[in-house]
């Protein structure tokens, strides 16, 4: 029900140019612009928010279509460190925060949104996409409780779910609503998305302490 036009029915009104501009930020940076506050004059705030997430989850849709998935340096988890394919110097951050500089791995030792700006040879700059963790600090709380990880990430028809053998997964859509919900029988589980439509969806693990992002 939103006009994008403007009174000439052929050049974008204020609605059709914020969804545009919410659709750069969102590919320069690969992350919402819901992490904006500004709102165009005259758009309304519930308005700008449909926008912004929009314009989001559709660039995040569209990785692999618009190729934007092939220069984007993927995140590669071992253990508790994250580092980045192909690259050994980058910019850390947590929450966008600046945590660590010119480093090829980062420890997670908070929970938070990690990322990192990675250094190319021709002294360009480029931005990962996130990955969020939840971290348990306490040694008497986790002693119980399974390490588990979602490969690959971004993926393209299937996961793996290793490291939570007897639990419940469930996955969701970025609307919150559950999609799929499997129990693990063995070290690893595999998951076919080859009947989901592509998108950002959230996996967890009834170990009620962690959520991985994963792109379809």
């Amino acid at each position: 029900t939103i006009d994008l036009w403007g009174p000439d029915a052929t050049h974008p009104g204020p609605y059709g140019t914020s969804l545009t501009a919410d659709v750069v930020y969102s590919t320069i940076f690969r992350s919402s612009p819901m992490e904006s506050s500004y709102v165009v004059s005259g758009i309304s705030h519930s308005d700008d928010s449909l926008l912004k997430v929009t314009a989001y989850q559709t660039v995040m849709d569209s990785l692999y279509h618009t190729g934007l998935s092939d220069i984007t340096p993927a995140l590669i988890r071992s253990g508790d460190t994250l580092r980045v394919s192909g690259y050994s110097s980058c910019d850390w951050y947590i929450d966008d925060s600046l945590v660590s500089i010119h480093s090829s791995f980062i420890a997670m030792t908070r929970s938070g949104a990690y990322s990192a700006v990675v250094h190319g040879g021709s002294g360009c700059t480029i931005q990962t996409l996130r990955y969020s963790e939840s971290v348990i600090s306490s040694i008497a709380d986790i002693s119980h409780i399974p390490v588990w990880s979602v490969q690959p990430n971004p993926a393209h028809d299937r996961i793996v779910i290793s490291g939570a053998a007897g639990h419940e997964i469930s996955l969701y859509d970025a609307m919150g609503a559950e999609v799929l919900r499997i129990a693990t029988t063995g070290t690893h589980t595999a998951i076919d998305l080859s009947l989901l439509p592509r998108g950002l969806y959230l996996v967890r693990a009834d170990t009620g302490w962690s959520v991985r992002e994963v792109l379809d």
